[in-house]
């Protein structure tokens, strides 16, 4: 199953994983907290690399997780049709929100999220202004954040790939689990 799965489709996924409203609405919002906290255009683009990092690594580190668990428990195939379902019944939501947003179950933040997350970075701005040499692990920390916020949101895409991996040879799934991973970190700050 794995051998089907090349490189335009996992950039595929990762464009799909990007296109997302909770993302743009994450972006806009960092943006301007990014505007506010950090005053030179210098340590802006650096806090962002640190950011972007730290989303990447976050990803990265529950999607090897996932897998290993799945391999190490021998739950592999079984993984493998969970995701699949997860994704359509994911993908049929997304179909009805276009419809009918607002009404019934949909995939979003975690409830109260956004409000968590302006709480937690008025707490890191104000924080980063009286201790300046914080800013850089206050990024971070944010992007960490973000990622948990998010995942409901955000990680049907991430999970069908986890299943298509799952279904194929470990080895061989990392440097694509990388790739999906660098592709959907490289569209985070490129949204098409």
């Amino acid at each position: 199953m794995v051998e089907q799965l090349t490189l335009g489709l996992v950039i595929a996924a990762a464009l799909a994983d990007s296109i997302n409203p909770c993302v743009f609405g994450v972006l806009i919002f960092l943006l301007a907290y990014m505007t506010a906290v950090f005053k030179s255009k210098a340590k802006m683009l650096i806090a962002g690399m640190v950011y972007i990092t730290a989303v990447y690594i976050t990803y990265f580190l529950i999607g090897m997780g996932i897998l290993t668990l799945a391999y190490t428990a021998g739950l592999a195939k079984p993984f493998y049709w969970f995701a699949a379902i997860i994704a359509v019944a994911a993908g049929l939501f997304e179909i009805k929100d276009y419809f009918w947003y607002g009404k019934g179950f949909s995939l979003q933040m975690i409830p109260g999220g956004a409000e968590r997350i302006k709480k937690y970075s008025k707490a890191m701005q104000s924080m980063e202004e009286k201790h300046p040499s914080l800013g850089l692990l206050i990024a971070g920390l944010l992007g960490i954040f973000v990622v948990f916020v998010e995942l409901p949101c955000t990680g049907a895409p991430y999970l069908a790939i986890l299943g298509l991996l799952s279904a194929g040879n470990y080895a061989n799934g990392i440097p694509l689990l990388l790739l999906y991973n660098l592709y959907l970190s490289y569209l985070v700050i490129h949204p098409t």
